[in-house]
């Protein structure tokens, strides 16, 4: 299947990339290396402190929490996020297009790599949020929900499908009657989410950033492409 390089308008509202660790540095080793990273690459970014750093210190401990991020940075329309195990890297909004969201990834993660914290990545995790507004999805994508062999109707229906990709695997949700809050006026439409990750299968010390980053966006973007119905795609304006 020939995949378009773009469509028009571009439904994606947020890519996510994130890359979750395991490390022998100590936690506030590694929050103050990563914090410095950041701040003294992209100084004019707001930096928040997430709600997560107001539980005490052994609620923090608990390993639930153990990838959840404790700072977030926001410089134009990216996103840095990291914890103790977890960095993350997002573009919210307009979407800059893969090769620039790439390059940005790859540049930063492979600095961070280099600062001596990581022991073994156990996960690298991409994720495409595309809002289609005012639109049941459903009837223009390859995927149906049927109840006595007749399309469900319903006012608000939500599927989860969860892939095996060979050395990653994949989680589908796709929702109509969704919300969009990005400005004071509130959206209604459907959702493709698509998320794509790698968790070390062979718990490999070694990690081709790269090669995975690549691969995990080549099968993010054929699972979005190859759910919409031909015609629909043409309504797009695709680019090829």
């Amino acid at each position: 299947m020939k995949l378009p390089k773009k469509i028009s308008p571009c439904p994606i509202i947020e890519a996510v990339v994130e890359i979750r660790f395991e490390s022998s540095v100590a936690k506030e080793v590694i929050i103050g290396k990563l914090y410095n990273f950041i701040i003294e690459k992209f100084p004019e970014s707001k930096v928040t402190r997430l709600p997560i750093l107001q539980l005490p210190g052994e609620v923090l401990c608990d390993p639930n929490l153990k990838f959840n991020p404790h700072y977030n940075f926001l410089f134009n329309n990216l996103v840095f996020q990291f914890g103790p195990q977890l960095v993350a890297i997002s573009n919210s909004g307009d979407y800059i297009g893969w090769d620039d969201f790439s390059k940005i990834l790859l540049d930063n993660f492979s600095a961070i790599m280099k600062l001596d914290i990581l022991t073994k990545v156990i996960r690298l995790g991409i994720r495409y949020i595309n809002f289609f507004e005012n639109m049941d999805i459903y009837k223009n994508i390859s995927l149906e929900v049927k109840l006595n062999d007749k399309p469900l109707e319903s006012k608000q229906l939500l599927t989860r499908a969860e892939l095996d990709l060979g050395e990653f695997q994949g989680v589908v949700q796709v929702a109509t009657n969704a919300q969009l809050a990005v400005t004071k006026i509130a959206k209604m439409g459907s959702v493709i989410d698509i998320d794509i990750s790698w968790n070390n299968p062979a718990n490999k010390s070694s990690f081709d950033l790269s090669q995975i980053l690549v691969q995990a966006h080549e099968k993010e973007k054929l699972l979005f492409f190859q759910m919409l119905k031909a015609d629909f795609l043409e309504k797009l304006n695709p680019q090829y």
